[in-house]
């Protein structure tokens, strides 16, 4: 919002803010809310970093979760085969029966989740006094993260929601 003195509002009509606000919240069809300290929400973007920390947390469970059920899907020969997970490379070439696919792909998403975090982190801790001209990298690497955890969640729940996952007795 330019010409408003470091989101103090001077030099600009109230409603200026306002409707700003309204219009952004029309274009990204997103319930947007003005911040109720402008000068505190120019200058400290902790705001980001705490969802981005949120969102690399939760990245690492599911990780955890998918290095989980790559263990327990190990074998056949040599592994605990207590699993055994979809093909979702049917045909492919590959040295290991069933390979999990989708839980390598959950892994390297969290990879990217967890390096996007700590950018936004030294982004956040670079603005100088009112400002913090590192905004763009922080809301590119935030919106990345959020964007690239979509397809992990969908794909790995749409296999799971139809059965498709079975343990070795059956």
């Amino acid at each position: 919002m330019g010409a408003t003195a470091v989101g103090t509002g001077l030099n600009a009509d109230p409603a200026y803010i306002e409707k700003v606000v309204l219009y952004l919240g029309g274009i990204s069809k997103w319930p947007i809310k003005g911040a109720e300290h402008l000068v505190d929400a120019t200058q400290n973007t902790d705001g980001y970093t705490e969802v981005s920390a949120m969102l690399k947390v939760c990245m690492m469970n599911l990780s955890k979760i998918a290095n989980d059920l790559r263990m327990m899907a190990s074998g056949p020969r040599c592994g605990l085969g207590e699993l055994q997970l979809p093909a979702r490379q049917p045909g492919a070439a590959s040295c290991r029966e069933g390979e999990p696919v989708m839980a390598e792909v959950v892994n390297q998403v969290a990879f990217q989740v967890i390096g996007n975090d700590n950018t936004i982190c030294l982004a956040s801790e670079a603005g100088q006094f009112e400002l913090n001209v590192m905004e763009p990298v922080l809301v590119f690497n935030l919106l990345q993260s959020i964007s690239i955890m979509k397809t992990p969640s969908s794909c790995s729940g749409n296999s799971a929601s139809r059965g498709s996952w079975r343990t070795r007795s059956g």
